[in-house]
């Protein structure tokens, strides 16, 4: 029974990694992207303000 409850709990890192790892790659490309489409408008970043 030991064993069996040290493999699902191995499960569960595994499964919280890769939930993880999804998570910040969507939000690494989420930002990539808005960055890439914010090049052409420098005043989003308030460049025109300083």
């Amino acid at each position: 029974m030991g064993e069996a409850s040290k493999q699902s709990n191995a499960v569960q890192v595994v499964a919280m990694v890769a939930v993880g790892l999804a998570a910040f790659v969507t939000v690494g490309l989420w930002l990539v992207s808005n960055i890439a489409g914010g090049a052409n408008e420098p005043n989003v970043f308030g460049r025109d303000e300083l």
